[in-house]
């Protein structure tokens, strides 16, 4: 009986996920359209859609821990927290982005039950990390907004970027990229990699009439950062802060050769550090045949094909699947796991999300006028992109893997708490563009009332 509701129950999440990408795409539609209020009221059917996937999912869980009080109590507060952030961000934040939001708490709801599943103590603490992320990602909405001089913080966000690099001093599977401060534990890559977006969105628009030697100089100080994450074994971020370079001058260009040069420099240098990085070398013969050392160097990978095998159109069902079964299941490997046991509908839903996430992104940062909201808009747009990219492509063999966490879903504070900050960048920029387009307005209202004033007293006279 259990495991007929569990497949019911499993069906019944797919159709959801599926019901829910479809607003996406009608939203979508309609902002293009300009028709924006109408998208707007499709916010709150997503909001009952996420309730009601995580009602059908902790059914499962709640019989499967045999309604276990602790359980209960994480249930409710989540559902507490995903109604009580709904309705702030309902409230004071701009309507533009809501899509941006749900996606996020969609993300957000398929982690607490993935971890709940796992280990209902990972479930309890990711509940307590993403309290904490939302109260941060509400500090940094309202900082931003109001924050007109981060733009000139660039030089100190590198040097700080720096600092937090070479203060790591912890290795945890193989890359020592992590710093311990007593029994507290941190990946500072996370912070880095929004302070390194400041830095270059800052740079890139103060010397705006210096194009090549402002690209020079972050290209240096963007070839040090790497060159420090590989000899850390972070090649992940390493990765993330290449393309984030090569994909910005981009931007900030509009010059295609700085892709295609960079899509080169990218094959020699892997050329190079195959043939002269241990690491490297065991990483790229994994992924071309990981079924050669299955038992040792492809491990891991093969676990997670097997596991994205077994699941099927719509999963083996939650809790009947095998993840613990998946090394480093709760980070790198969270997707094979929602895989084998939510399904492939599920997991390409994901996939579209964070499609649909960055279109909504580019559909309010293409929109802004201001040079430095726009650089820093699309950066984050673009480590979100890449980063999702590097970590399902890895956990599927499409790409090498390099070891990275999926956006919004993967375990781990640093990890969550930095992807709502950059949500909460996205958010702030488009309140600052708000606040700004409303004082031009004021100022052209007060010069027409002005002119008009002027005009009268000359007819007078």
């Amino acid at each position: 009986m259990f495991e007929f509701y569990v497949g019911l129950a499993a069906l019944c999440l797919s159709l959801l996920t599926m019901g829910y990408i479809s607003i996406l795409a009608i939203q979508f539609t309609l902002i293009k359209q300009k028709n924006t209020e109408r998208a707007y009221d499709y916010h709150r059917l997503q909001t009952v859609i996420i309730l009601f996937f995580h009602l059908v999912a902790y059914t499962v869980l709640l019989y499967h821990y045999e309604f276990e009080y602790k359980v209960i109590m994480i249930y409710l507060g989540q559902i507490g927290l995903i109604l009580l952030s709904g309705h702030i961000v309902n409230l004071y934040m701009s309507k533009t982005i809501l899509p941006l939001w749900s996606i996020g708490q969609f993300l957000l709801v398929i982690s607490f039950i993935l971890l709940g599943r796992l280990s209902i103590n990972l479930g309890l603490k990711q509940f307590y990390l993403s309290c904490l992320a939302y109260v941060v990602v509400f500090a940094v909405v309202f900082l931003y907004s109001r924050m007109n001089f981060i733009k000139f913080l660039g030089v100190p966000s590198i040097i700080l970027a720096v600092v937090l690099l070479v203060m790591t001093n912890e290795t945890i599977n193989g890359a020592t990229n992590w710093m311990r401060i007593g029994s507290f534990t941190f990946q500072p890559s996370e912070v880095v990699k929004i302070l390194y977006i400041v830095f270059l969105a800052s740079t890139l628009t103060q010397f705006y009439e210096h194009e090549k030697l402002s690209l020079f100089v972050t290209g240096t100080i963007t070839m040090g950062m790497v060159i420090i994450q590989v000899y850390q074994r972070d090649l992940g971020s390493a990765l993330i802060f290449y393309s984030v370079f090569i994909l910005m001058s981009y931007v900030y260009t509009r010059n295609r050769m700085y892709i295609i040069g960079g899509t080169i420099m990218t094959m020699v240098g892997g050329f190079f550090a195959y043939r002269f990085f241990w690491h490297v070398r065991v990483r790229i013969d994994t992924w071309i045949d990981p079924f050669s050392d299955i038992d040792n160097t492809g491990y891991q990978i093969t676990q997670s094909l097997f596991a994205i095998g077994n699941g099927g159109l719509f999963g083996r069902g939650l809790t009947l699947g095998l993840p613990n079964k998946i090394p480093v299941v709760t980070t790198d490997f969270i997707y094979s796991a929602i895989v084998e046991e939510l399904g492939l509908v599920v997991g390409l839903g994901i996939i579209i999300m964070i499609v649909y996430f960055f279109l909504f992104g580019i559909q309010m940062v293409e929109k802004t006028k201001n040079d430095f909201n726009f650089l820093m808009g699309s950066g984050i747009l673009i480590i979100i992109a890449i980063q999702s990219f590097l970590i399902i492509g890895g956990v599927t063999k499409a790409i090498p893997l390099t070891g990275v966490t999926l956006p919004f879903v993967s375990y781990g504070g640093s990890s969550l708490v930095s992807t709502f900050i950059m949500l909460g960048i996205l958010q702030g920029i488009k309140m600052n563009e708000d606040r700004q387009y409303k004082k031009e307005m004021l100022r052209k209202k007060e010069k027409l009332m002005d002119q008009m004033l002027l005009d009268e007293e000359n007819c007078e006279a």
